[in-house]
C-alpha cells in the first residue's frame, strides 16, 4: 500500500503543476508574470515546473509549417497582425513562411504601419488565437508537436 500512496500523491502534484499551468495560460501577459515571479521567488522549481506545462503565444513557432499552415486559414489576419506586434523575428518568420509570398508581404507590411496598440487588445488578440489554437488541436485538425501535453 505504501508504493500506491506515494504514487496518489505524485499524481496529485502532477495535476497541482498543470491547474497552475491552466490557470496562469488564462492570465493576461502582466498578471501571468507577476504570478509566476511571486511563485519563483518562493520556490524557483515549482515555477519552473508550471512554466513547462504552459503553452503560450510564442509556442506557435514551434508547430510544424502544415499544422501552421492550417491554422493560417483559420485566423482573422487583422486579428493576427495585433498578436504579432511586438513579437520576436523567430515567431513572424513562422507565419510568413508559411503563407503565400502575396499574403506574407501584406502582413509585413501591415505590422510595419500598425499603430501603437494598447497591451491589452494585444493581449486579447493572442487569446483568441491560442483558444483557435487549442480548439483545432482538440479536434484533431493541427498537431502541436510537444505543445499537445498543454491542450487539455
Amino acid at each position: 500500500m505504501p508504493g500506491f500512496i506515494s504514487n496518489y500523491q505524485r499524481m496529485i502534484t502532477i495535476a497541482g503543476y498543470d491547474i497552475a499551468a491552466a490557470i496562469a495560460n488564462e492570465l493576461d501577459d502582466t498578471d501571468r508574470e507577476k504570478l509566476l515571479t511571486a511563485i519563483s521567488e518562493q520556490d524557483p522549481d515549482i515555477a519552473e515546473r508550471i512554466l513547462e506545462r504552459m503553452f503560450v503565444f510564442d509556442h506557435l513557432a514551434d508547430i510544424d509549417d502544415r499544422s501552421m499552415q492550417r491554422l493560417i486559414t483559420k485566423l482573422n489576419l487583422q486579428e493576427l497582425v495585433t498578436a504579432l506586434h511586438g513579437t520576436g523575428a523567430n515567431l513572424q518568420e513562422k507565419f510568413f513562411t508559411n503563407m503565400s509570398k502575396h499574403q506574407a508581404s501584406e502582413l509585413s507590411q501591415e505590422l510595419k504601419d500598425l499603430p501603437p496598440q494598447p497591451k491589452s487588445r494585444i493581449e486579447q488578440a493572442r487569446k483568441a488565437i491560442l483558444t483557435l489554437t487549442k480548439q483545432l488541436a482538440q479536434q484533431g485538425e493541427i498537431q502541436l508537436n510537444n505543445a499537445d501535453d498543454y491542450i487539455q
